[in-house]
């Protein structure tokens, strides 16, 4: 089961259980409050018409008088109205009054006249100066057919005369209720679904998180290229940064295996190489024959050297992020550097180079790095042309950088090596010799690419009758005024 349906599930289940206790304690308390809403409008109104009565009461005409005809004419009244969504044609209340003794003397649906009430609650307790009301099944079989009485004391020269009674169907109310419960309901459903739809959304935005960490960990775990991925929140900030310190620690010993692994191995040869002719120096020998092996140890001991100095330069690149020192760089005047140090290994090829470059092309960057680039590249392109053939120069701007290119006319990259040749210490034999060079001289120069937001792709040429390099720098280039 996948991390994120867990989370929806749990929220599904705590919102939608508080939702439901919510709506079942609150449609609890609906109904009473409706009811006590229209007890307080029939205390009002029964009040109001006890005072209106007063004199007929204790003229005792009630049920001749004006207030029984203004009864009358009440019930035969036809309603227009609209409430909320409901409308009200027909009138609801009904009145009766009783004398002293609980007997009734007026009742609006004439049923009652005569009939002793006395032991009724609203009357029985307003005769006693209490507040008198109750609520009675019109018919016992049917809960929705309590009607609810209130009464109110009916007072001539503040005394006592009788009791008045308004009574109204909880029927009548009960549309009203039902409406209120329809809207309620859909209304907590669409809230529901809401709560729902942002329960989804926090479970994908928790999974999403932990899936960004999990793969981080995975690629951190493999050796693979991470870096730390964007996350919001501050615990989940706190894991990532925590992995973040995990995996630089971790490289940081697997970068300084690697590199003593690579070092031994690269270094095997020379060292074998140099402890032989070392020990056989130890022998008589013709001095011709001294003379090689003694040359043989200073090849291999700069070969050393130099092994060991662009190991030095590139775990230093490695280890770097940003460029030490930007400056602007005349690409022109930096070029003519290094033809003029390559100078001697050009004339020994009898190489001649063609160069294409604007006299005040600028890039910002760091000059040293983009010089030992230059130096490495246009060595290889040396190494691997053909006597007496050119090597074509290029720069050009592009966007946000410039890009250098560099061809030559030559041996070609085989299939097998196309995708290797970045690989640190990887080389291929020079052209007539089976000498290799130390195979960090194109790792160095991508490590300069890197820092200056560019890249490094050589390929063989167009044509097949070379190799060509393209070197980008992605830094602003500025023009020199």
């Amino acid at each position: 089961m996948r991390f994120s349906f867990k989370i929806f599930a749990g929220l599904f289940l705590i919102i939608g259980c508080g939702a439901l206790l919510f709506f079942m304690v609150f449609m609890d308390s609906l109904k009473p409050g409706f009811r006590q809403s229209t007890e307080d409008t029939l205390v009002d109104t029964a009040n109001l018409l006890a005072e209106i009565v007063a004199v007929e009461t204790y003229q005792q005409v009630v049920d001749t008088g004006e207030f029984a005809a203004a009864m009358a004419l009440y019930k035969q009244r036809h309603f227009d109205a609209t409430i909320g969504k409901l409308r009200k044609n027909n009138p609801s209340l009904q009145v009766y009054i009783t004398d002293l003794h609980g007997k009734v003397v007026y009742d609006s649906t004439g049923l009652h006249v005569g009939a002793d009430f006395s032991r009724w609650n609203d009357i029985y307790l307003t005769l006693q100066g209490h507040y008198g009301a109750r609520s009675t099944l019109a018919n016992p079989d049917d809960e929705l057919s309590s009607v609810m009485h209130v009464a109110a004391p009916i007072y001539h020269q503040q005394q006592l005369i009788g009791v008045l009674t308004i009574n109204k169907s909880n029927l009548s109310v009960q549309p009203f209720f039902q409406l209120a419960q329809q809207e309620l309901t859909r209304k907590g459903l669409g809230l529901l679904c809401i709560a729902l739809l942002a329960g989804l959304g926090l479970s994908l935005w928790l999974s999403r998180s932990i899936r960004l960490l999990a793969h981080y960990a995975e690629q951190v775990s493999l050796g693979q290229p991470a870096s730390m991925p964007k996350i919001y929140g501050v615990e989940l900030e706190q894991l990532a940064r925590a992995m973040t310190t995990m995996k630089t620690e971790l490289e940081g010993k697997q970068y300084v295996e690697r590199y003593v692994q690579t070092l031994t191995h690269q270094l095997k040869a020379p060292l074998a190489a140099i402890i032989g002719a070392a020990e056989l120096l130890d022998e008589h020998m013709p001095e011709a024959q001294r003379a090689r092996f003694i040359g043989n140890i200073e090849a291999e001991a700069q070969r050393l050297q130099q092994i060991v100095q662009r190991m030095l330069a590139l775990a230093d690149l490695e280890n770097r992020d940003t460029l030490a020192q930007l400056e602007r760089i005349n690409l022109a005047a930096l070029l003519a550097d290094v033809l003029q140090t390559q100078s001697i290994h050009l004339q020994q090829k009898a190489l001649s180079v063609n160069l294409s470059v604007p006299e005040d092309m600028q890039v910002a960057g760091e000059r040293f790095l983009v010089q030992q680039a230059l130096n490495n590249l246009l060595d290889n392109a040396i190494d691997f042309a053909e006597t007496h053939s050119v090597i074509d120069i290029k720069i050009t701007q592009v966007s946000q950088g410039v890009t250098i290119t560099l061809n030559n006319t030559g041996a070609l990259i085989p299939a097998y090596a196309q995708n290797r040749l970045l690989e640190r210490f990887y080389s291929l034999p020079r052209p007539g010799s089976v000498q290799k060079s130390s195979g960090l001289g194109l790792c160095l120069v991508n490590e300069v690419a890197r820092l200056h937001h560019g890249s490094l792709e050589l390929h063989n040429r167009a044509d097949q009758l070379g190799v060509e390099v393209i070197f980008t720098l992605h830094t602003i280039p500025t023009q020199s005024t």
